[in-house]
C-alpha cells in the first residue's frame, strides 16, 4: 500500500461519478497536484497526478527550486484551478 505523507497542503475533496476524490497540492518542495480516489479510506489510490513543475527558465530569479501547487479549486465548471508557486495559475481541464 502507498502511504501519501504530506507536510501543508491546499486540498478539496468531492464525490464525481459516485467516486468520493480527493486533490492534493503539498506545499513541500515539488509536491505538484495528486488527485487521489478515496472511497475506502485505509486504501487511498492515486488515479491522476500533475506536475507543476516546468523545466524552463524560471518566471521569478532565483524561484526554480520552489515548484508547489499550493492553491485548488474545483467548482464543477469542468476545470480544476491550480496556483503553483512559481508558473501562477494553472487552469486544468477535467476528464
Amino acid at each position: 500500500m502507498d502511504i501519501y505523507v504530506t507536510k501543508g497542503h491546499a486540498n478539496v475533496v468531492g464525490t464525481f461519478a459516485g467516486r468520493t476524490i480527493a486533490f492534493e497540492g503539498g506545499e513541500q518542495l515539488n509536491a505538484h497536484l495528486r488527485v487521489l480516489d478515496v472511497s475506502v479510506p485505509p486504501r487511498p489510490r492515486e488515479v491522476a497526478y500533475f506536475n507543476t513543475y516546468q523545466n524552463t527558465p524560471p518566471l521569478r530569479t532565483g524561484s526554480e527550486f520552489f515548484s508547489n501547487a499550493i492553491g485548488i479549486r474545483v467548482p464543477r465548471d469542468g476545470f480544476i484551478y491550480v496556483v503553483d508557486t512559481n508558473r501562477g495559475l494553472l487552469i486544468l481541464k477535467e476528464e
